[in-house]
């Protein structure tokens, strides 16, 4: 009776130790403050992927736009462009 009790007792104290609450709410229980449950950690992994897309996007931009105003202007005019520009006159 005592080994049941035992086990039981350290059975009961186990699963209060695992089962904490993984959401904690403000003190109007309206806001999340923290949420460590599963599909919260995939959403939070989702939002740092995009907002490291995102950088990443505006960073490669910021360095193509630069590369496009110093190139040096020895382009050559479009012939076609030209041609038709001058029949339409």
């Amino acid at each position: 009776m005592k080994k049941l009790f035992l086990l039981m007792f350290l059975a009961v104290f186990g699963l209060a130790n695992v089962s904490f609450a993984r959401v904690q709410y403000d003190s109007t229980g309206r806001k999340i403050i923290y949420d460590d449950t599963i599909r919260a950690r995939k959403h939070a992994q989702q939002i740092q992927q995009t907002r490291g897309y995102q950088a990443a996007a505006k960073i490669n931009y910021q360095e193509q736009n630069q590369k496009i105003y110093e190139m040096p202007s020895n382009l050559t005019p479009n012939y076609y462009q030209m041609k038709n520009d001058k029949t339409q006159q």
